[in-house]
């Protein structure tokens, strides 16, 4: 066996545009729950369940300008229902509302135990999402997307997007059938389709692949998925969901084993290189301030500071000490910093985030949407390719480990996934980040989730 390393050319990053990196505002969040109203449904009428409805009703009032109404569930509005855990249900043997025949009614839970609201500054993330889930819930029932104005694709085509599960047998019961590249299959599927025109207006529908009524447009779905999952088995690429404009361009979506990293190798020299706590010689960097001066005049009031700071340490300073010292946030300490490198080959400060260290270490390869165009795929020939990262630009506190790199084939002669990155810029899928696929995929879940509810009752 050969093992060759293999690396990808830079991605090009997606532009987002000022609209999309601004996101969805709290008020705008508002405006979106004014069509129904909030009601806050306590089941639970307990001190801490009370206490809970008080810090919503201000939490929403405060930052979503929205007064919730306490009292009864309503088909009418968005619900936030105040319920116990499921714990609390199985060790009082007690029945569990989170299992409640709600249908039709557009409901978010939150429980009594866990912790909703942060003392932190802004409003609270857990809040935001339970909002976030309310209207995406609201947008499926009522067939309409309000939540991203689906105007701004401008692209004038109706978007089928498609995701299946598999139906689980019963004890003893079998499934074997040959699926639609004539392979042994053990397991039907169910599929569920949402399909969007150009204003938003969404139509869901399901089809199971062991009616043999379909269609032609399905019969054309399911082959899409065998293929792929078929040819995809022995690199062990997971068919994500698919979608289309034209059912003769059908676009699958696979995530692949290969993950995006930084330059692992720079990083651990780096931080080896400026580990905290490595003493320097006080007498080489009051050396060194001398010789940095020299051109630095501007700056000589600091740098007077940094020198009476360093004369009351001791003869071998830690390198914490000495960025406390210099303040590594400013442009001057950052120069000093440098100069040290490259004078006495000491570094202070790796400087991990600084955009002009980027071709070092390559922690863009963490960061916003990126993709590329693959001519010579050595299973898929002409292939999209793309990650979605961090939201930043080389400012978060910590970084992800890595991105799984997704892949885009398609069975027309057409690649268009391009026109689908707008949908991932979105925050209401992972709160404050982009999703990793088209949003539609978001509701198509939710969709699947209804039609549990559907059957379980």
């Amino acid at each position: 066996m050969t093992i060759e390393l293999a690396e990808r050319e830079d991605a090009q990053e997606f532009d987002i545009s000022n609209l999309e990196k601004k996101g969805i505002s709290e008020l705008e969040y508002g405006e979106m729950l004014q069509k129904k109203g909030v009601v806050i449904v306590d089941e639970n009428n307990s001190e801490d369940s009370r206490n809970i409805v008080t810090k919503l009703q201000e939490e929403l009032e405060k930052y979503y300008y929205i007064e919730a109404t306490v009292g009864a569930l309503s088909k009418e509005a968005y619900n936030i229902r105040i319920i116990h855990d499921g714990d609390y249900y199985d060790e009082n043997e007690l029945h569990d509302p989170h299992s409640d025949d709600l249908k039709g009614y557009i409901i978010q839970h939150i429980t009594e135990e866990a912790e909703h609201f942060t003392g932190a500054k802004g409003s609270s993330p857990d809040i935001k999402k339970i909002v976030q889930e309310l209207i995406i819930k609201g947008d499926v029932r009522e067939h309409m997307i309000s939540i991203f104005d689906w105007n701004r694709l401008d692209s004038g085509k109706e978007w089928t997007f498609v995701i299946r599960k598999k139906i689980k047998t019963q004890f003893g019961e079998s499934a074997e059938h040959v699926n639609h590249v004539n392979k042994k299959a053990y397991n039907y599927n169910h599929y569920y389709r949402v399909k969007i025109d150009s204003n938003g207006l969404m139509k869901f529908d399901t089809f199971c692949d062991s009616d043999h009524e379909e269609t032609e447009e399905w019969s054309k779905i399911c082959y899409a998925f065998d293929f792929a999952e078929d040819k995809h088995r022995g690199a062990q690429n997971q068919v994500e969901g698919i979608l289309y404009s034209d059912i003769d361009n059908i676009h699958v979506i696979l995530l692949t084993r290969e993950k995006t990293l930084p330059n692992i190798s720079a990083l651990m020299d780096t931080l080896a290189e400026t580990d905290v706590k490595e003493r320097v010689s006080k007498t080489l960097l009051l050396d060194a301030l001398v010789e940095f001066e020299k051109d630095n005049i501007d700056s000589s009031e600091i740098i007077a500071e940094w020198k009476n700071a360093l004369f009351e340490e001791t003869e071998m300073i830690t390198k914490k000490n000495i960025k406390k010292i210099l303040n590594m946030r400013t442009g001057i300490a950052s120069k000093f910093n440098r100069f040290l490198h490259e004078k006495y080959d000491i570094w202070i400060d790796g400087e991990l985030r600084k955009g002009e260290f980027e071709a070092t270490y390559q922690i863009g390869n963490l960061l916003n949407i990126k993709y590329e165009y693959n001519d010579d795929d050595f299973l898929d020939g002409h292939t999209f390719v793309y990650y979605v990262g961090a939201k930043g630009k080389n400012k978060r506190k910590k970084y992800p480990n890595a991105c799984c790199m997704r892949k885009v084939i398609s069975f027309g002669e057409k690649l268009e996934y391009e026109e689908m990155l707008p949908l991932m810029t979105v925050e209401f899928v992972r709160n404050s980040q982009y999703t990793v696929l088209p949003f539609p995929f978001k509701y198509l879940r939710e969709y699947v989730e209804q039609c549990k509810n559907s059957k379980a009752q």
